[in-house]
C-alpha cells in the first residue's frame, strides 16, 4: 500500500489551465488543454530552469501531413520572443510529439493530442505574462491557438 501511495505522489499532476483564445482570430481554441501542476482556471506557475509540459487536444481543420508548433512568450521584457526557436531541434516537428498513438497523417475532422515540452530559461524575468501556442500544418493553416496565462518564479 505504501508503494502505491508513493507512486501516486510522484506522478505529474495534469489539470485544465487558465486558457484564452488568441487575439485577432489566429485559430480556434483546442478541444482541451492540460498543463502539468497548474490548477484549473488559475494562472499557472512557471519555474525558471524547468519545463512547461502541456497536452493540447485538437481537431484537424484540414488534412495534416506535417505539424509545426509556433510558441510566443510574453513574459517580463521578452515581448513576442519565438521561444520554440530556442528549443531542441527535435521539438519543432509537431508530429513527433503526438500522444496516445496519434501520428501523422491526420485526416480532416479527426482529433489528436500534442505535447508541449518547453523550457523556461533561467534568465527569464520574474513576472507574469502569457504563452501563446499555435499549431500549424504543412500548408501554414492553424489548427489551434491558445494563450496560457502564468507567472515566472525562481524556485
Amino acid at each position: 500500500m505504501k508503494f502505491i501511495i508513493a507512486i501516486l505522489c510522484v506522478l505529474v499532476h495534469f489539470v485544465w489551465a487558465k486558457v484564452s483564445p488568441c487575439a485577432t482570430d489566429k485559430g480556434p481554441l483546442p478541444k482541451s488543454v492540460t498543463i502539468a501542476n497548474c490548477d484549473k482556471d488559475e494562472v499557472c506557475d512557471f519555474v525558471r530552469g524547468r519545463s512547461i509540459i502541456g497536452d493540447f487536444e485538437f481537431e484537424a481543420k484540414s488534412d495534416i501531413t506535417a505539424l509545426y508548433p509556433v510558441v510566443y512568450m510574453t513574459l517580463g521584457n521578452n515581448r513576442n520572443l519565438k521561444a520554440m526557436s530556442n528549443a531542441p531541434e527535435d521539438r519543432i516537428i509537431g508530429c513527433d510529439w503526438l500522444l496516445d498513438g496519434y501520428k501523422c497523417p491526420i485526416a480532416k475532422g479527426k482529433s489528436a493530442v500534442w505535447r508541449l515540452n518547453m523550457p523556461i530559461h533561467k534568465m527569464e524575468d520574474l513576472s507574469s505574462g502569457a504563452i501563446e501556442v499555435q499549431m500549424r500544418s504543412q500548408d501554414n493553416s492553424t489548427h489551434f491557438c491558445a494563450v496560457i496565462w502564468g507567472n515566472v518564479y525562481a524556485f
